[in-house]
């Protein structure tokens, strides 16, 4: 009930508790009307069926805004990310860019700062990440939001643990894409979507 918003819900499946984790921000307001100086956190529900939901619980607090986040699961390790209004150990505010961190687990305590500010060399800011493996090839893929500028920018990397993203300026995404997420399909699927919409021109398929 004191919740102010709930922003950028995605989901993912916890082995340990056996079911689906509801993740998404919110400021909670302890005072009515809305406390205009609360921050962000990320909070999360359990659900088995996304119908009922277990009560919330606060999942990452930092002390300031953290929104939007997103984890890959490579097998050995996860990986978080999160738009972090104040990424640097140091304090230094910069506006919100990417944070990446590694943890054990989806729920570890421990997770460690991977990357302060993924894309801050050619982004002027950065929120909702959306992940996706390479099919045709080792890699991942991550579109950073550059929310208000040019949209999502897509980056790629060949090693997750080192942090490092390249940014695919060639890249072309349809126009005012933000704040969405990444998902196979297969040919068959692909050629029934261009079927369907043969109006739309076909962007690059990303291998």
């Amino acid at each position: 009930p004191e919740a102010g918003n709930a922003w950028a819900p995605k989901a993912f499946w916890s082995s340990e508790r056996g079911c689906w984790l509801l993740f998404w921000a919110s400021a909670l307001h302890a005072n009515s009307p809305r406390d205009s100086n609360d921050y962000q956190r990320i909070l999360m529900a359990p659900t088995h069926d996304f119908r009922t939901f277990g009560p919330p619980e606060v999942y990452l607090d930092l002390g300031h805004d953290v929104i939007d986040a997103t984890f890959i699961d490579d097998g050995a390790q996860w990986y978080r990310f999160s738009a972090n209004a104040m990424s640097s150990p140091r304090g230094e505010k910069r506006g919100n860019h990417i944070y990446m961190e590694r943890g054990s687990s989806l729920e570890a305590p421990n997770y460690s700062p991977v990357r302060e500010d993924v894309g801050l060399e050619v982004l002027v800011r950065g929120e909702g990440p959306a992940t996706a493996p390479a099919l045709a090839h080792p890699g991942w893929y991550l579109l950073i939001d550059e929310c208000g500028l040019r949209g999502y920018q897509l980056f790629e990397t060949n090693n997750l643990e080192s942090g490092d993203w390249i940014w695919l300026e060639q890249a072309r995404l349809p126009e005012r894409a933000r704040h969405g997420s990444l998902m196979p399909i297969t040919a068959k699927e692909r050629e029934r979507l261009l079927s369907r919409y043969a109006t739309v021109k076909p962007g690059r398929t990303l291998t």
